[in-house]
């Protein structure tokens, strides 16, 4: 699967490169179909063990490989063969740290995952594995915006475009745009993570709720991508550095976290900790570099208000389920709670004047 799914990389920069994001909705969608008739629907259908499944991922792999490879090369199809002026060793130099910071990366993500299966136990595990969750939307949304601004700062960086004037309205509408669509979705998912768990996986795993909750928590810093300016300043270097000292301080420090608390919670919240640190980092290093203040890269009225009215939206929808359910399946209770939380929220977002309606309109365009 790696093997084929390697030549699909970069497909997104490519098409967003030459504004052919539409290409890119479309591929996203019909390749997550392909892998949906290709895996899940003949095991279910068939009857089909895991090893099928695994022909299936294979399978579908294969063609979502071949549909990349016509569609990295659909934008330049009517275009001739010329000499490039880039040579192996700046393709070297750019991509080596990037490799090494992904590396970095995976291993900071597994470490909490290696601790709490090695010293909690199966079940423990298992209870982790279940709630320590990325909410999909959100990696959609943070991906999108990626996808779109890397190239985009990337042109105006090298053309030593004003920050104020051209790049600074570009990252806090970005900014803005991610919170606006994030924020809600995670102060739900914070406030109904066990009724979310018990849908998903039986009310067993009901207390996978408590990893979930303290995962969602990075959500409230980590709502754009940080690579995207990162790379446009060059600073990649920088960047890799900073996983690679990240993932040095935190394997001890959880480490001491389960020696001294015994709790597989305080290593969920230890690696929380690291990540809302490394992305504070972050931003204080793309201020310095643009020689402004911290706090002016973060649109602060705009998250506090979203925030607040989002938790309003949750307080009322406490008021009044009280009144429409009491011993409900656990998917009807969800399904009500959202609908209540949902209409509660576009009637105070309303009232307290934040501009959906301009991101649908902006999605249009």
């Amino acid at each position: 699967v790696p093997f084929l799914m390697l030549p699909t990389m970069g497909l997104d920069g490519i098409l967003a490169t030459y504004k052919e994001t539409r290409f890119l909705a479309g591929y996203t969608i019909i390749t997550r179909f392909i892998m949906l008739f290709c895996v899940a629907i003949p095991v279910v259908i068939f009857d089909l063990s895991c090893k099928e499944a695994l022909i299936g991922f294979n399978i579908g792999s294969l063609i979502s490989c071949l549909l990349a490879l016509w569609l990295k090369y659909y934008p330049i199809k009517n275009e001739r063969n010329d000499l490039t002026s880039t040579t192996y060793k700046d393709i070297f130099r750019f991509s080596l740290p990037l490799l090494f910071a992904s590396i970095w990366g995976v291993l900071i993500n597994s470490t909490d995952q290696f601790f709490i299966s090695k010293y909690f136990g199966t079940k423990v595990f298992a209870e982790f594995s279940n709630g320590a969750m990325e909410l999909p939307f959100v990696g959609m949304i943070i991906g999108a915006c990626s996808t779109v601004l890397t190239p985009l700062f990337t042109k105006q960086v090298y053309e030593k475009a004003d920050f104020k004037k051209i790049i600074y309205p570009v990252w806090i509408s970005s900014f803005e745009i991610s919170a606006m669509l994030i924020y809600p979705i995670t102060i739900f998912c914070l406030f109904d993570a066990t009724l979310i768990m018990s849908v998903m996986y039986g009310d067993t795993y009901a207390v996978s709720g408590d990893f979930f909750r303290i995962k969602l928590l990075t959500y409230f810093v980590k709502i754009i991508s940080f690579y995207s300016i990162l790379i446009a300043l060059g600073a990649i270097k920088f960047y890799s550095n900073v996983f690679m000292f990240v993932f040095l301080l935190l394997v001890p420090t959880e480490y001491m976290s389960v020696v001294i608390s015994n709790n597989p919670l305080i290593v969920t919240i230890t690696h929380v900790v690291f990540t809302i640190a490394y992305s504070l980092l972050f931003l204080f290093y793309i201020a310095k570099r643009f020689s402004t203040s911290f706090w002016t890269l973060l649109p602060l009225k705009l998250m506090s208000k979203v925030i607040i009215i989002s938790c309003m939206a949750y307080g009322l929808t406490l008021l009044s389920k009280t009144f429409m359910y009491s011993n409900q399946m656990n998917l009807l209770k969800l399904i009500i709670d959202l609908l209540l939380y949902g209409s509660s929220f576009v009637v105070l977002s309303i009232l307290f004047k934040i501009n959906y309606i301009g991101i649908v309109y902006s999605l249009k365009r």
